[in-house]
């Protein structure tokens, strides 16, 4: 099969080439740099040592410029002009927050890309608004789950249930003295909590120093020790919700326990009891003139142990979500006391993408009462949607936990801005999770992983899209500007009578594909989404990690991280050999990757690993895909293919895999059916001297939809396909695509348009709807 590679903005183009290949990639280790080269030292110097200049224009909600605001960046504080804007120079090629205020609004932070290629110098920020600040005025900011238990205490889990761990120095949290480990576990995302009025999380764990009373029945059972709890004050957290599946793991001992020392160290909760009153009782709080209250439940009751999770009349627990009288009589409780209800709901099918059936009607019921709801438990960031006019968050995701699962790295805070019963507005804010530990994320990766969220959303009633880093969320449709661009390419399809798109080097990471058009109506085509996510070799994180590939296992000495060989950004991946070595460079990717559609027993299994590879002597180079099951240690065979050998410039490949189907004597089975794939790549020792293979933009595409061309506009607006595979006749056509960017009203039609000189460069290219 061959390979275009469409060049940005060129109207022509481009590559021919036979091989796909796909990739997908999972790093947690830090690097190695036992072997860097002194040329990829010399590389990371320059980068280190150049400046670049960043600005951008602060508005009021209203469209007009925001003039005397304080901007801080990087150690630099200026003030925006009569046209609202700023301008910041020298600055290091680090991500960094952007903090922005002024008397009279709330304070913005903002995480920016500043890590980019070194052609670029300058960054522009997209313009973005400040909201009036007043007695009325409460920011809240609500976080996923957490704990600081298991493998944060305990690397290997080796520790039996009922013991606290002895001291590892691996562990991310020393059982002796746990308190400034759950800092460091928590430090990135202090700045966010630290610019909230009531900061909130779902604390999924008990706190105790006597594990000796763990769940007998339950497979997965926890604890956090009694001096992490000061890593929650220190971080800005004024409540936790208990109303979760493992807050009873230590029963009523550690339920005792929990609620004691959540007590003593100040932190207001719910969720969770010694018995069922206790546990629908809601945390109450007044903030101006306007009254809250907290309530927490889940729906995940462990009743199929002889011990549940929830409480009863008799026993303690968390707050049962599958009860409607006691739901509805809980939330009718603070109508009726004059407080509004935020309920945080815990519940749903883990690792899938939009909510449960079920929980979606756990929706419908605490809406009749609520003015805001919150979800978690599926462990994966979800979208966010309108029930009964009430703003609803389906899954926040996991915020500092210790899973290893590949779709459990990417998260979100809430940042919702209320006046009175009324929420004035909403802001989804990236998190990526490195060794346990979130971080801040900016750049591509939040982009495209802010496209997934708002696709999901689609259908719930609100417009969402990513904007400056974040998503955001409109009621109205008016609100929101829809700019449109059209690309059209021609494009060869070869003998073998398909070809493969890459996207990514078409369009911005912001933007999503819209339609396509041919002038040929035989043309078919199909979609697919990059699930790999981290085969750039870029740090998108707000954090000290400098150059590091997560989720790929560079530890050894044989690769690192590569200023020195990269097609795109900052940095690629590097593999090194010489004929004098007597084994092989492999390079992991660490985590085993799952087909779309896992989870629902709908696995799409149509695969193709793609990227970009080049050769300086390189000895022969292979990738080995093995087949897992989703859950457990089965295998279901494994791939061998050649990637690339010898001398070249930068070339696209892909790879077409062949994952085995289901097996009809297990249907609807995670553990007995092939619907994951680990990645290993390989470089033998050249015949003679040193050889160097480096790779970029790797991806591992699920194609997931087939269309015919012109295509129907049936895409959500917002959508992560940066893929396509066109098929037909072989022959030359035309394709046209239709790229969308979205993002607020008063940005792409500002008041003072004077002061939005980058409309100008938009204007040939776009248009407005």
């Amino acid at each position: 099969m061959n390979l275009i590679l469409l060049k940005k903005k060129s109207q022509a183009v481009l590559y021919q080439l036979s091989a796909l290949l796909f990739f997908s990639f999972f790093l947690v280790s830090e690097q190695s740099f036992a072997a860097t080269p002194q040329y990829e030292l010399d590389a990371r110097n320059t980068y280190e040592n150049s400046t670049i200049n960043a600005d951008g224009i602060i508005l009021q909600a209203n469209g007009h410029a925001l003039s005397g605001a304080t901007v801080f960046l990087q150690g630099q504080t200026t003030t925006t002009d009569s046209l609202g804007q700023y301008l910041f120079t020298g600055l290091q090629r680090n991500n960094s927050f952007l903090e922005v205020s002024r008397a009279g609004y709330q304070k913005e932070i903002v995480p920016i890309a500043l890590r980019v290629a070194l052609t670029v110098a300058e960054v522009t920020i997209p313009p973005f608004s400040l909201i009036a600040d007043d007695a009325n005025n409460i920011r809240f900011l609500f976080g996923g789950d957490t704990s600081f238990a298991r493998r944060f205490l305990d690397p290997p889990e080796v520790t039996p249930a009922n013991e606290i761990p002895a001291d590892n120095p691996d562990a991310l949290i020393l059982a002796s003295d746990p308190e400034p480990g759950s800092r460091e576990v928590v430090q990135y995302i202090r700045p966010y909590y630290q610019n909230v009025d009531f900061g909130v999380l779902n604390f999924e764990s008990p706190v105790t120093d006597d594990p000796s009373t763990p769940h007998l029945t339950k497979s997965y059972k926890y604890f956090s020790l009694i001096e992490s709890l000061p890593a929650l004050t220190w971080l800005g957290v004024d409540y936790v919700s208990l109303g979760n599946n493992h807050v009873y793991d230590y029963l009523a001992t550690g339920m005792a326990d929990t609620l004691t020392h959540i007590n003593n160290f100040g932190i207001m909760h719910s969720g969770a009891g010694m018995n069922a009153n206790e546990a629908y009782t809601a945390h109450r709080m007044q903030h101006g003139d306007t009254k809250y209250s907290f309530l927490s439940m889940t729906s995940v009751t462990g009743n199929q142990h002889p011990v549940s999770y929830v409480a009863d009349a008799t026993k303690g627990g968390a707050a049962d979500l599958t009860d409607n009288d006691a739901v509805l009589a809980a939330l009718q409780r603070e109508v009726e006391a004059g407080y509004l209800p935020i309920v945080q709901l815990h519940g749903g099918k883990e690792y899938t993408y939009s909510p449960s059936d079920y929980v979606q009607g756990r929706f419908q019921l605490a809406a009749e009462n609520a003015a805001l709801i919150i979800a978690h438990h599926p462990h994966v960031a979800q979208g966010v949607g309108m029930v009964n006019d009430v703003i609803t968050v389906h899954c926040l995701g996991n915020l500092a936990f210790d899973q290893d699962r590949l779709d459990t790295m990417l998260g979100l805070l809430a940042q919702v801005d209320m006046r009175g019963e009324d929420v004035e507005r909403i802001r989804l804010l990236p998190v990526t999770i490195k060794d346990y530990r979130p971080r801040p994320l900016s750049g591509e990766q939040a982009l495209h992983f802010l496209r997934r969220i708002a696709e999901y959303s689609t259908g719930f009633g609100l417009q969402v899209f990513p904007y400056a880093g974040q998503i955001f969320v409109e009621r109205n449709a008016q609100d929101v500007s829809i700019i449109e661009r059209q690309l059209t390419l021609p494009v060869t399809i070869p003998a073998s009578g398909s070809l493969v798109l890459d996207l990514r080097q078409l369009k911005e990471a912001n933007e999503s594909m819209h339609l396509i058009h041919s002038n040929n109506n035989t043309i078919t085509a199909k979609l697919g989404r990059d699930i790999l996510i981290y085969g750039d070799f870029e740090n998108h994180a707000v954090d000290d990690a400098g150059f590091d590939a997560p989720r790929w296992d560079i530890s050894g000495t044989s690769s690192f991280v590569s200023v020195s060989n990269a097609m795109k950004g900052v940095a690629g991946l590097s593999s090194v050999r010489s004929f004098e070595n007597t084994q092989d460079s492999i390079i992991p990717f660490r985590n085993r990757i799952r087909v779309a559609g896992d989870t629902l027993h709908a696995p799409l299994k149509e695969l193709s690993f793609f990227g970009y590879l080049k050769g300086d002597n390189a000895g022969l180079t292979t990738l080995k895909v093995v087949y897992h099951a989703s859950f457990g240690d089965n295998t279901f065979g494994e791939e061998s293919f050649t990637l690339t050998e010898g001398s070249h410039n930068w070339e696209p490949k892909e790879l077409v895999l062949n994952m085995p189907a289901e097996d009809p004597a297990y249907p609807n089975d995670l553990e007995n059916n092939a619907r994951a794939v680990r990645l290993y790549i390989r470089q033998n020792p050249p015949e003679a001297g040193d050889a160097t293979v480096s790779f970029d933009e790797l991806a591992l595409i699920n194609w997931e939809v087939t269309t015919t061309l012109p295509m129907a506009d049936t895409l959500a607006a917002v959508n992560q396909y940066d893929f396509v595979k066109v098929s037909g006749d072989p022959g030359t056509y035309d394709l046209s695509f239709n790229f969308r960017t979205f993002m607020p009203k008063i940005v792409n039609d500002p008041v003072e348009p004077e002061s939005f000189p980058w409309l100008l460069f938009l204007a040939p290219i776009t248009s407005q709807h």
